[in-house]
C-alpha cells in the first residue's frame, strides 16, 4: 500500500512539474499583463481570452502530456498495481486541472478535452511503462 501511495505521489509530482514548465512556456509566448493581480478572476478571464488558439492548444497538449508523464511515472514505481496507480495519478491531475479551469475561466473545448482524455492517456502511459520496464528497456 505504501508503495502505491508513493507511486501516486511520484506520478502527480511529475505531472505538476510538467504543467508548471508548460505554464512558464505559455507565459513566455503570451505574457500576462503587468498589472494582473492573482485574485482578479475577471482580469484572468480577459487574459485567457486574449491568448491565441494555438497557444491554448499548446497548453492543452502540455496538460495531457502531464497525464502521460504522471501515469508513466506512477506505473514504473508500482508495477504490481500499475493500473490503479496510473489511473489515480491521472484522476488527481484531472481534478487539479478542473479546479484551475474553474478558478480561471477557460474555453469549453479545454474542459471537454481534459475530461475525456486525461484518464485514458494516464492509462496508456501506465501500460507503456509496464511494457518497457518489463522488457528491460527502461529503468535498468
Amino acid at each position: 500500500m505504501l508503495k502505491s501511495i508513493l507511486a501516486i505521489m511520484v506520478g502527480v509530482s511529475a505531472g505538476f512539474v510538467t504543467v508548471i514548465a508548460g505554464d512558464y512556456l505559455v507565459h513566455f509566448i503570451q505574457p500576462p499583463p503587468a498589472d494582473l493581480k492573482p485574485g482578479d478572476s475577471a482580469a484572468f478571464a480577459a487574459y485567457v481570452d486574449s491568448i491565441p488558439f494555438w497557444v491554448l492548444l499548446l497548453l492543452q497538449m502540455i496538460w495531457l502530456t502531464s497525464a502521460f508523464i504522471g501515469g508513466f511515472a506512477a506505473s514504473a514505481v508500482d508495477k504490481p498495481n500499475w493500473r490503479r496507480s496510473s489511473m489515480i495519478s491521472g484522476l488527481i491531475l484531472l481534478i487539479v486541472s478542473c479546479i484551475n479551469m474553474t478558478m480561471i475561466e477557460h474555453p469549453l473545448w479545454m474542459w471537454v478535452v481534459s475530461i475525456f482524455f486525461y484518464s485514458p492517456i494516464a492509462w496508456v502511459a501506465g501500460g507503456l511503462a509496464q511494457k518497457l520496464t518489463t522488457e528491460g528497456e527502461f529503468f535498468q
